[in-house]
């Protein structure tokens, strides 16, 4: 009976202590990298999500203002639009270092100019690149085949962007078309 008891309370052997070991490890590091790539995957939905609402920011803003606007008063720069506004202010919004900035002069009269001394419309985080405006004012569209009558300022946008490091699987390429509501023409006062 002595021996039966003393075999039984002995403990483990050095193999079964290994094995152990082994298997605590190998699940130890199924559950930390599991845990790391659930923790990137979520830092890239969240710089997917930041781009997307700064984007939508962006579009909100411009949006508003182009379908307010005077359509007959739209004209494309390089990387810009300008316009004048429901206010009857000259407004351009234009792309400079990576960043959609907006400005705006109540001071212009007659036509509008470029005017690229405005505010940033989007966050430092995330980099605008290959913008593209095209502009029709009133009246007829030759760019269309065939060509069609514009009563109303229609502007179409398209550009890149990208979460700050600008690979491919980090940006998206956005393209919209906005008409102005405005059928009254601008007058100048």
């Amino acid at each position: 009976m002595i021996k039966t008891l003393k075999k039984r309370n002995r403990g483990f052997t050095l193999v079964e202590l290994i094995v152990a070991v082994a298997v605590f490890i190998v699940a130890m590091d199924v559950l930390t990298t599991t845990f790391i790539s659930l923790g990137k995957t979520q830092r890239r939905q969240k710089d997917v999500q930041m781009l997307q609402g700064d984007v939508q920011s962006f579009f909100e803003t411009l949006d508003r203002e182009v379908r307010t606007g005077y359509g007959e008063t739209f004209s494309t720069g390089t990387n810009s639009l300008f316009f004048r506004n429901q206010n009857g202010n000259c407004v351009t919004y234009y792309l400079s270092d990576g960043k959609m900035h907006r400005s705006e002069d109540s001071t212009a009269t007659g036509s509008c100019a470029e005017n690229t001394s405005g505010t940033v419309l989007t966050s430092s985080r995330n980099v605008f690149s290959d913008i593209s405006f095209s502009a029709t004012s009133s009246g007829v569209d030759t760019s269309q085949t065939p060509p069609i009558l514009s009563s109303q300022g229609f502007v179409q946008l398209s550009f890149k962007a990208c979460i700050n490091a600008a690979t491919p699987s980090n940006c998206m390429v956005v393209q919209t078309s906005i008409t102005s509501r405005q059928l009254s023409s601008y007058v100048s006062p």
